[in-house]
């Protein structure tokens, strides 16, 4: 398609228009750049995970309940499981009120590129997680008890609303490497 450059100065956005009872739903989407965006780090907090029902089930965000292993935990263009398809990975981690959130850096992965330009315009979240304990919670969903989260993903549309990159306050996370795992500080 080719659109002719005009002015576009006196176009009318969809909110000043009325809405009327016979109208169909009006789908807008904005996305501002995340204020924890580093560009020179290359880094964004994302909104990994949430206590929220999806799909039939309660993910615990808890420390206890969380299994995070030694190795990097990768952050992926999409679920697929392929190396060329990961662009980061997750840094740090903090648990805040029945969320998981991480700091991602996007350097040297294959897509990193691609996820950088994705995670800082601002883009929806979306985990893998490898339940471990699961109970019944209520007639809609189970209740993840111990799960092991295997990587965090950056999608057009996440199942958990709350899953986004977004802005953050400087509080207590945990740094993650491939030798130790150790307490710092989030920088501000």
């Amino acid at each position: 398609y080719e659109i002719p450059k005009r002015d576009w100065s006196s176009d009318v956005c969809s909110s000043d228009l009325p809405v009327s009872s016979q109208s169909s739903t009006i789908e807008r989407a904005a996305f501002v750049r995340p204020a924890s965006a580093n560009e020179e780090e290359r880094t964004v907090d994302l909104v990994i995970a949430s206590e929220n029902p999806v799909g039939g089930y309660v993910l615990r965000c808890s420390p206890d309940a969380v299994q995070i292993g030694q190795a990097p935990i990768p952050v992926m263009l999409d679920h697929a499981s392929s190396v060329d398809r990961m662009a980061g990975r997750l840094i740090e981690y903090r648990f805040e009120n029945g969320l998981i959130v991480g700091q991602a850096q996007f350097k040297d992965a294959p897509a990193a590129e691609m996820g950088w330009q994705l995670a800082r315009s601002g883009c929806a979240v979306s985990v893998r997680a490898i339940p471990l304990d699961v109970v019944s919670h209520s007639a809609d969903c189970d209740l993840v008890r111990s799960w092991r989260l295997a990587h965090a993903a950056l999608v057009p549309e996440g199942a958990d609303t709350v899953c986004l990159t977004r802005s953050t306050e400087d509080r207590k996370s945990t740094r993650l490497n491939s030798s130790h795992v150790s307490e710092s500080r989030m920088p501000s």
